[in-house]
């Protein structure tokens, strides 16, 4: 009997609303998603390519600056031999200051036997304009 899977469409969601969502402290962020990331953890956003410490710091940034953030999960596929998924979603994301964005954010990444994250590369697109109330 092989074990349960543990990436699957819920715990990605998980991830995803850890990294939008909490105090915008590295020790608040690291808290967050230790869970989910490997000490070897590399992001590749946009071209840039960021290693775990980065990423902590680029998420406490980000999360300074939302208000609001909810998304949903169009796509999402896992392969569990090969240590690799993928998922696509919309995200719905308002700052501080009242502007209004929806990104289309998909997602290609790997993991570890212990279902930590090593590797992702994450590609983000502007959907429509962004707008304040």
């Amino acid at each position: 009997m092989s074990p349960k899977l543990k990436i699957t469409k819920a715990y990605l969601a998980n991830y995803i609303q850890s990294v939008a969502v909490g105090q915008p402290t590295k020790e608040a962020v690291q808290q967050d998603l230790d869970p989910f990331l490997s000490l070897e953890y590399t992001i590749n956003r946009g071209g840039v390519e960021q290693d775990y410490a980065e990423n902590l710091a680029h998420i406490a940034r980000t999360r300074a600056v939302i208000a609001d953030f909810k998304f949903e999960m169009y796509d999402f596929v896992c392969d569990e031999l090969a240590g690799t998924f993928a998922s696509r979603n919309h995200s719905f994301v308002t700052g501080v200051d009242g502007e209004k964005v929806t990104l289309e954010v998909v997602l290609f990444g790997t993991f570890n036997r212990e279902g930590k994250f090593t590797h992702i590369y994450e590609r983000l697109v502007e959907n429509g304009s962004k707008k304040k109330d």
